[in-house]
């Protein structure tokens, strides 16, 4: 069961964390210095390119959070979206994520 967690968690990342930071550097170059967040078109703008649910999900979360590219790490905001994450939870995002 512990292996079986573990692999879990570590694909979870994996796969969140290269959209997040994909997403993070056109977020960058879109947001102002000194501002808190994101602007909201960037949103709109991400929420309606994405056919993933996973993926939307985790936009809305970066939104709801507040977090802004000059003060947060795409690390940083997977971790917290996992550590978020019941087992249920966590399980079935990887399978969405992995087509199992």
């Amino acid at each position: 069961y512990e292996k079986n967690a573990t692999n879990t968690m570590e694909g979870l990342f994996k796969i969140l964390y290269e959209y997040t930071r994909d997403i993070w550097g056109e977020a960058a170059a879109g947001t102002p210095a000194g501002a808190s967040g994101l602007p909201s078109q960037m949103q709109e703008r991400l929420l309606a390119r994405e056919d993933s649910a996973v993926r939307r999900r985790l936009v809305k979360f970066i939104f709801e959070k507040g977090y802004s590219p000059q003060e947060a790490l795409p690390e940083q905001i997977v971790t917290d979206y996992i550590a978020g994450m019941t087992d249920a939870y966590a399980l079935k995002t990887y399978e969405e994520l992995y087509w199992i």
